[in-house]
């Protein structure tokens, strides 16, 4: 299995910026990161971490889907729905990412829940960087993105076919039934779409430049990656050269003053009134 790189041990903001940084620009590549409180954390849409997940992928959707129809009304695709999915706290097969290395830093530096201590989480948190070649970027309408954004209206025993076929020929590919029912999923919502599906497109994982469609995506510069079948962490660590930063637990603290001198806190980051009142609550009445 591929192993992400290690860089530096992180115990302030300055320090983090420095080692941001010294990552070299390349042509053709960019960088994107994902911040995590714990090192325990795979690095995997939530959906995809656990066999239950994986199973219930479609009926939980599917639930979300029909007792909130009008909150997706305006949503054209599938990856649009997933979006909005993810954003009201349903697991998805997409992985939150951000362009900004202190907004992930601010998400690494989230202290553990009193749960998550009692089951002996690491408090070590870890900036997660990905190393992103501009030809593995989408947009939220491409062909590629419908195809693995419209696998979440599959349910497992069709996923589980797709993902044993192996790498047939392309025209033996999508003369499996299986694949057919694929495709008149994505025509539902494209009916443009072209009349055969790549193999190596419904297991990849591409970074996915989403339309800015609320305020904490933009205050985060969110964007996503989107995990197709068959894709584990060993696949995205070698194809994007990852690195991982750690967060030394008993610096968290610190760390978090420092952003919200830069103004990377909960207010900013979380738009929302909701948001903010906690902001100001604990920064004033803790």
């Amino acid at each position: 299995m591929a192993a992400a790189k290690g860089g530096p041990r992180i115990t302030s903001t300055r320090g983090f910026i420095d080692a941001a940084f010294k990552q070299p620009v390349e042509k053709g590549f960019f960088y994107a990161y994902r911040g995590h409180k714990t090192e325990d954390y795979e690095v995997l849409p939530s959906i995809l971490r656990s066999s239950q997940g994986r199973q219930q992928e479609r009926r939980i959707l599917q639930e979300l889907l029909a007792t909130s129809s009008n909150e997706f009304q305006s949503d054209s695709n599938a990856f649009q729905k997933l979006v909005r999915a993810q954003h009201y706290g349903l697991p998805t097969r997409l992985l939150d990412v951000t362009l900004n290395p202190l907004v992930a830093l601010f998400f690494a530096t989230e202290n553990l829940t009193d749960d998550e201590i009692n089951e002996e989480y690491s408090p070590t948190g870890e900036v997660v960087v990905f190393k992103i070649p501009w030809e593995r970027v989408k947009y939220s309408d491409s062909d590629a993105v419908s195809c693995i954004a419209n696998l979440s209206y599959m349910n497992y025993r069709e996923r589980r076919e797709l993902r044993i076929l192996g790498k047939p020929e392309k025209a033996a590919y999508n003369d499996q039934p299986v694949v057919d029912r694929l495709r008149q999923f994505i025509r539902a919502e494209k009916p443009g779409f072209r009349p055969e599906i790549e193999p190596k497109e419904i297991r990849s994982v591409y970074f996915v430049n989403p339309r800015d469609s609320n305020n904490r995506m933009i205050a985060q510069a969110g964007k996503f990656l989107i995990y197709g079948e068959r894709v584990g962490y060993a696949n995205v660590t070698s194809e994007f050269d990852v690195k991982v930063f750690k967060i030394s637990g008993g610096y968290k603290d610190s760390i978090r003053s420092q952003l919200d001198l830069l103004s990377i806190n909960g207010r900013t980051l979380f738009p929302e009134v909701e948001s903010a009142a906690k902001y100001i609550k604990a920064k004033f009445l803790s």
